[in-house]
């Protein structure tokens, strides 16, 4: 497995804005801390080319956490 296959992939699609088949058929799955890093370099990436970072996403998508966080 080799993350800057993922890398490549996912920036292409991010770049094109279309969907590619899911890197994982073609290079296989990834561990978690290779999945961070990926992002850690995908944000990297970005940083340099002059993106900055605004804000954080929230991951409200069980009920408990909506419950948290005051979300109906």
């Amino acid at each position: 497995m080799n993350q800057h296959q993922w890398i490549e992939r996912l920036q292409e699609a991010r770049e094109t804005g279309k969907p590619v088949d899911s890197p994982e058929s073609a290079f296989g799955p990834l561990t978690i801390e290779e999945a961070y890093g990926v992002q850690d370099r995908m944000t990297a990436e970005r940083l340099k080319a002059g993106e900055r970072i605004i804000g954080w996403k929230v991951g409200a998508t069980s009920q408990a956490v909506m419950e948290q966080l005051n979300i109906r």
